[in-house]
């Protein structure tokens, strides 16, 4: 059987590019070895690591990598810029500390972008230029130069010696929140500006089997060259997370770590070793429309992704976020109109409460439920698959209010 040449195609995403570390641990875990990787931004970052083929460093790179490190400021001493807004009850912004966002914004305002030399730094120390060239590993990235906004494609060996630190650099530089990078006489930007996962590359290098890993995050994304690796690649695995990887601009190694986590399970999921969606599972944990049940509870009771599931790991933390079924107002109950109800019931209960009741009406009557038998079965299809994992798995006693007609009248 002949071998699929393998790529590994990584997007921009700031911050979020831990999560793609994840994604190689799980590849080596299944002893698949890429033939060529190529991203852009953050991505062309990784990709030289993965490229070099030391998943300590980029693990080491990740795990120490901190807002004011990468950007060359740092908020805590600098004290002498306050917020001429004032946002109560907040002590975030966007995701990131509040001194650390005002403490950026101060330096993209005064400084016509952040300092990037300490990025450089840091990549020389981790990235062997040698090294790289001499990996039997091809690798590119993409970057635009800022005059005529013109994507430029390059593979290693189109990159002169001594410059490709500086093509990396040229490649992450989200421009205007970071400053653009000058090679020579060239200016050059972000490459998520022109493409932000550049499969085009991996296809022109004869890649049957491409895995794309998409880190959600500001970049254009070439829809057409999607669509063209999908139907040309004898194989073609998007990797994507349904979890929220954080600010993308805010470097912490707390959430560095949880996004390896994340992105090891879902790449181990997506090649079938693990189950679920949301929520991983270990193969075999649930049967048949169990999983997507389970996967809706986890979902809605805020469990977290970055842990791998037993069924009863699964019904212990399930468990421990149960509270007793929410009391309703007369006017909930008086309420006519059925989406109207069901909306004022939404919000009244919030969707794990809601998710309760249900379970609870499932419990006392199974499928003579008023929510598997109305219109509330379409509308409320998640708090119902959750709320009959609950019903289901023994983990309530009923409780709460007993739903009779709903609505105009009466829950007892």
């Amino acid at each position: 059987m002949k071998k699929l040449k393998t790529a590994l195609v990584l997007s921009g995403g700031g911050s979020r590019g831990s999560y793609q570390i994840g994604v190689w641990k799980a590849l080596k875990r299944i002893r698949i070895k890429p033939d060529l990787v190529v991203g852009t931004s953050v991505g062309a970052i990784n990709g030289a690591m993965i490229a070099l083929g030391k998943f300590s460093d980029a693990a080491d790179f990740w795990l120490s990598a901190e807002t004011d490190e990468i950007f060359g400021f740092s908020s805590k001493t600098d004290i002498s810029f306050k917020s001429p807004f004032k946002i109560k009850g907040s002590s975030e912004f966007f995701g990131m500390p509040m001194e650390d966002a005002f403490g950026y914004a101060k330096d993209i305002l005064m400084n016509g972008g952040t300092d990037s030399s300490r990025l450089f730094d840091l990549l020389k120390k981790h990235i062997d230029e040698n090294k790289l060239r001499r990996s039997r590993t091809d690798y590119g990235l993409v970057t635009v130069s800022l005059s005529d906004l013109k994507s430029h494609y390059l593979f290693k060996d189109d990159i002169p010696f001594g410059e490709l630190h500086d093509f990396m650099l040229a490649s992450a530089s989200c421009f205007p929140a970071a400053k653009y990078h000058q090679i020579h006489q060239t200016k050059y930007i972000d490459g998520g500006y022109a493409d932000n996962m550049p499969v085009e590359m991996a296809l022109k290098k004869g890649a049957g089997r491409i895995i794309a890993v998409d880190l959600n995050a500001v970049g254009k994304i070439n829809k057409p060259s999607m669509k063209n690796a999908e139907k040309n690649a004898e194989e073609f695995i998007l990797i994507r997370s349904t979890a929220d990887l954080g600010n993308f601009l805010f470097f912490d190694p707390k959430t560095a770590a949880r996004n390896i986590k994340l992105g090891f399970l879902d790449a181990m999921k997506a090649f079938g070793r693990y189950e679920g969606n949301y929520l991983t599972f270990r193969k075999g944990s649930f049967g048949g429309s169990k999983i997507k049940q389970a996967d809706a509870a986890g979902r809605i009771f805020d469990l977290d992704p970055s842990i791998l599931y037993s069924r009863k790991t699964l019904d212990r933390d399930i468990k421990k976020k149960l509270f007793p079924a929410p009391a309703l107002s007369d006017e909930i109950k008086n309420i006519s109109d059925i989406k109207k109800a069901l909306a004022a019931l939404l919000d009244h209960a919030g969707p794990a409460g809601l998710t309760i009741i249900i379970a609870e009406d499932i419990l006392r009557k199974g499928d003579e439920s008023y929510f598997l038998k109305t219109a509330a079965s379409k509308l409320l299809k998640d708090q119902i698959m959750a709320a009959n994992y609950i019903a289901g798995s023994g983990l309530l006693v009923p409780s709460g209010p007993v739903f009779e007609h709903f609505p105009r009248g009466s829950f007892v």
